[in-house]
């Protein structure tokens, strides 16, 4: 908020979403809107969400979610101020969103 930036852990191709618990997708609109035509920016929130992770999301990711076919619901959380990413870590405590699996995985 104070406009500070923060290193990066990974970077896209070296973070699979597989290596997170859950998963928050913070990005400005400009942001989501050049994510939201990247094949690997949309692979990593398909595949967070086919490997039923709890995803957060803000306003600016909503195009590349989008993109990704993924919309809110079944762990799928907006975030538009602190007390949702509260939310999304306590929905997170409790692990994967089974409910959601029968949607991705058609084949057991």
């Amino acid at each position: 908020s104070d406009g500070t930036k923060l290193s990066a852990d990974f970077q896209l191709a070296g973070g699979p979403s597989v290596l997170f618990d859950a998963v928050a997708v913070v990005l400005s609109a400009d942001g989501g809107k050049a994510l939201a035509n990247e094949a690997p920016a949309v692979g990593w929130v398909k595949d967070a969400f086919a490997h039923l992770k709890v995803i957060g999301f803000d306003a600016g990711a909503k195009a590349l979610l989008d993109a990704a076919g993924v919309a809110a619901g079944d762990g799928v959380r907006a975030m538009a101020a602190a007390k949702d990413a509260t939310t999304i870590v306590e929905t997170a405590k409790a692990g994967r969103i089974w409910a959601r699996e029968p949607s991705v995985h058609t084949v057991f």
